[in-house]
């Protein structure tokens, strides 16, 4: 483990208790209209659940967000797409309209195997980007 590492473990650790793994992602926004406007609602229908429709209400940005907080959710459970469904990720909102994260199917199981009870999300936009980091939190 590299210093970085260790030093964002070290941190994590204090902060939010002992992490299992972090992930990241980055999605272009423009891409993921592209693939939108491809694939339909059947492409939306695949890839986000209908409280994340209804929330994000298909703004492009918002899915986009979300998109890139499943991916890095998979990545903290150490698996991704393929290994993952991504409807069994849900990003729900708390009240405050912080990301709050629901697993299902696979990733619960997958969080289950590494002992993780919880995962910290955070999402971003900035310009044509949409990026997420995620901390998974064994119990």
């Amino acid at each position: 483990m590299d210093l970085p590492d260790r030093l964002i473990r070290s941190v994590a650790a204090d902060m939010f208790g002992d992490v299992s793994g972090i992930g990241i992602d980055l999605v272009d926004i423009e891409l993921m209209r592209s693939l939108l406007d491809a694939g339909g609602q059947s492409f939306v229908d695949a890839y986000w659940t209908v409280p994340e429709q209804n929330a994000t209400e298909r703004r492009v940005e918002r899915l986009a967000g979300r998109w890139a907080a499943k991916e890095a959710v998979m990545k903290s459970l150490g698996s991704g797409v393929g290994e993952i469904d991504p409807i069994d990720i849900e990003i729900t909102a708390r009240a405050s309209g912080a990301p709050e994260v629901v697993l299902r199917g696979r990733a619960a199981e997958a969080a289950e195997e590494l002992d993780v009870r919880t995962c910290h999300v955070s999402i971003t936009h900035e310009s044509s980007w949409a990026a997420a980091i995620a901390l998974a939190v064994r119990a």
